[in-house]
Formats: C-alpha cells, structure tokens, sequence
C-alpha cells in the first residue's frame, strides 16, 4: 500500500499525461490519497485526541500550506511538481481534519450539518463528482473563455448542490453500491 501511495504521489504528473476512459488516471490520484486515508487516519485522528494536538496541526499545516503559496513553487520537472502538488493537498487535508474536530462541538451550526453529509457520503462524492464538475467547466468555459476564480467557484457551488440532491436519490434507489442498505 505504501509503495502505490508514494509512487502514486511522486509520478502522478507523468500519469495523469496518459488518457484514459473513465477517468482512470484521475482515479490511480484519488484511490492513492483514500488509501493513505486509511493507513495513516486513524493515527492521525488519535494523535489529534490528544490535548493541544489540534491547535499545533493547523499551526503547522498552515505555515506549510502558505509558505508553499508565497514561494510559488512550480518547478518545471514533471516528479518534483508531483511532490509539490500533492504535499498541498495533503496538507490542506490535514488543515482541515483538526480544524473540524475542534468545531464539532458546536450545536446546531448548519454549515457543519451539510459538510456532515459530504463526509458521510464521501465515496459518493468522489464517484460522482468529476462527471457534474466536468460539466459545469464546461459551461463555464463556453460562457467566460476558460475557469477563472469565480468560474471555479460557480462550479463548486453548482456542483455541490447537484451531489447533495443527487446522493439520497442513489442511496435511495441502489443502497447496495456502497452499502447504505440500513441493517435489520
């Protein structure tokens, strides 16, 4: 497993070059970082438990993630910009873990209560979301020439509204594909 995350994360740019049906190449990424998800969260999460862990993982996440913003690292060899993209991403993730756990005390907060669903639903979200997100860059880029800031915005938003209608309806209907069938 470690040794198709860290291949994975290193030589994604060189992977993501080759087409695929299906979104395949994009899927090798993603399956990479559930898989991290399950080899490392759990640690992750009880090491977080601990008294003051939280606060110190968004302060490190944070410089790393900014420092990694303001140098504006884009090298130009295909390994080294991997390395790079995925060592943000992985530690946005990472930001927003603790950050989520020290929130989830507050009652009632319906920001939380529909990024609960998202978090519940995350296998559908991840099987669901490029094909609506293609979609809606689509449209995008025929309306403004290409996705700017507010065009990728416009996009997050629609397609999360299209997940959090679309989501119960699959549950609903196909329960057995990931397993929302309620137990007896």
């Amino acid at each position: 497993t470690y040794i198709y995350i860290l291949l994975t994360l290193v030589f994604f740019d060189s992977i993501e070059q080759i087409s695929t049906p299906f979104f395949l190449n994009d899927a090798i990424r993603w399956c990479a970082y559930y898989s991290l998800g399950n080899a490392l969260g759990s640690y992750y999460l009880r090491w977080l438990e601990k008294n003051g862990n939280a606060y110190f993982a968004i302060l490190l996440t944070s410089i790393i993630y900014i420092t990694i913003i303001l140098l504006q690292i884009s090298p130009s060899h295909s390994i080294i910009n991997s390395l790079v993209s995925n060592t943000k991403t992985i530690t946005f993730i990472a930001f927003v873990i603790p950050l989520f756990s020290l929130l989830k005390n507050v009652q009632n907060n319906k920001v939380l209560h529909i990024l609960s669903f998202y978090g519940k639903n995350s296998l559908s979200v991840l099987g669901f979301h490029v094909p609506i997100l293609i979609i809606f860059q689509r449209i995008v880029t025929k309306i403004w020439g290409g996705v700017n800031y507010w065009g990728g915005f416009i996009c997050f938003v629609a397609t999360a509204l299209i997940l959090y209608i679309l989501i119960p309806i699959t549950n609903k209907l196909f329960p057995n594909i990931l397993n929302t069938k309620k137990k007896l």
